[in-house]
């Protein structure tokens, strides 16, 4: 089911502020409608790392820093959404910054509030 909000938030909000990469560890057959965007949100990504493609799987450290290395950015650099809280620390344990995804507005409260405290620190 997609996420129409989330999409639209994406695609009007977020994909001008960074770069955007996908990171799922569903199979070849369904990554396409588990990841909450649909067809039309692909195309919104600038990396996706699949764990059938790569031979990794979340929570695996190697795949956080491999996101991160194919957007070109270091791990402390990168946000990692999931609704997994598990997948969520895990990446945090690499550096990155994290928010367990639980509905659309606490989700754009919690990123709207980082980008705040990082234009604090410049």
């Amino acid at each position: 089911m997609v996420d129409e909000q989330l999409l639209s938030y994406i695609k009007n909000e977020l994909k001008s502020r960074c770069k955007l990469g996908l990171l799922s560890n569903a199979g070849p057959r369904s990554y396409k409608m588990e990841d909450g965007v649909g067809e039309e949100g692909w195309g919104l990504f600038d990396d996706k790392v699949l764990s059938y493609e790569v031979g990794l799987v979340k929570p695996d450290p190697e795949i956080y820093r491999l996101a991160a290395s194919r957007l070109g950015v270091k791990p402390d650099e990168c946000v990692f959404v999931d609704d997994g809280e598990h997948n969520v620390l895990a990446a945090e344990e690499v550096g990155m910054r994290g928010v367990v995804y639980r509905d659309f507005e606490s989700f754009r409260r919690d990123l709207d509030k980082m980008f705040q405290e990082e234009r604090d620190l410049i």
